[in-house]
């Protein structure tokens, strides 16, 4: 005999799904879950792994970017299962949680869980290192930020440098290097905001080989690369680079003086 349902006393609740599904795909394939709980353990008696709240922040800036203290209105309409936790877990997610786990992973060895990172991309999705891009940009920041040497002392300082956009506010450095192959971010690290970017290319490129395995790879960057420091490094380790040679250089000048004074076919030539 069919059963009726009875209308009255029964409820209807909404759930957006979006791109939860597809982001746990790749968040399974790197095992990021795995290098959470490796990198950043929790307290066994705490009700939930610091890996939970983390992959839970990710998924929301991936997604929409709510702010941490609007994750608890964030996630009330999303499938529970598709963010990793049970009901009940998903109804002790708050800001303080979040905050607990940043926390953790700010004193954690990031740098370390980072490379395993993307060794992890690379060998799954075969990503070509052949060529490989470089550049820095600024992340101003508004408002005080005390210093964090007690907690890390290799993390970053918040300092005034030479912003183009907002030279009135204090900044850090954000130095990324993409693939050329589909544009895959392959590393990063920031800087104090003061920081010169000409002398950050020496460790940038000591990076890249080491995802690499070999010096041979093709390093591409703007002006900033081309200073004799950097680039007699790169060259004498058996590493080739690009850059763009600034106007301020000799070299220009006597090229633009022989152009000038020669046929281009010829001039073309001999340069």
């Amino acid at each position: 005999m069919a059963r009726l349902v009875d209308i009255d006393n029964t409820s209807l609740k909404e759930l957006r799904i979006g791109a939860l599904p597809l982001i746990n795909h790749f968040i399974s394939r790197l095992r990021l879950e795995e290098l959470f709980k490796e990198y950043v353990p929790g307290d066994p008696r705490a009700a939930l792994p610091y890996s939970a709240p983390l992959l839970v922040l990710l998924k929301s800036l991936v997604v929409e970017r709510a702010p941490v203290y609007k994750i608890s209105e964030w996630v009330s309409d999303r499938e529970a299962g598709l963010l990793g936790l049970t009901n009940e877990e998903l109804e002790t997610l708050n800001d303080d949680r979040l905050g607990r786990a940043l926390d953790a992973l700010f004193r954690a060895d990031r740098a370390s869980m980072l490379t395993k990172l993307m060794c992890e991309a690379i060998s799954t999705f075969q990503i070509a290192l052949d060529e490989l891009h470089n550049d820095a940009t600024t992340l101003s920041m508004q408002g005080a930020y005390s210093s964090c040497v007690g907690d890390s002392p290799t993390a970053p300082r918040v300092r005034f440098g030479h912003a183009k956009e907002r030279p009135d506010l204090a900044q850090l450095i954000w130095l990324l290097t993409i693939s050329s192959d589909h544009n895959v971010p392959i590393t990063y690290r920031l800087a104090d905001g003061n920081t010169s970017e000409d002398p950050t290319h020496v460790e940038t490129w000591k990076s890249c080989c080491v995802l690499a395995g070999r010096t041979t790879v093709l390093y591409v960057s703007d002006s900033k690369l081309c200073n004799r420091d950097a680039m007699d490094y790169i060259d004498s380790n058996a590493g080739r680079f690009l850059t763009i040679m600034p106007n301020t250089r000799a070299e220009v000048r006597e090229f633009r003086r022989y152009v000038a004074t020669h046929p281009l076919k010829e001039a073309l030539i001999i340069q």
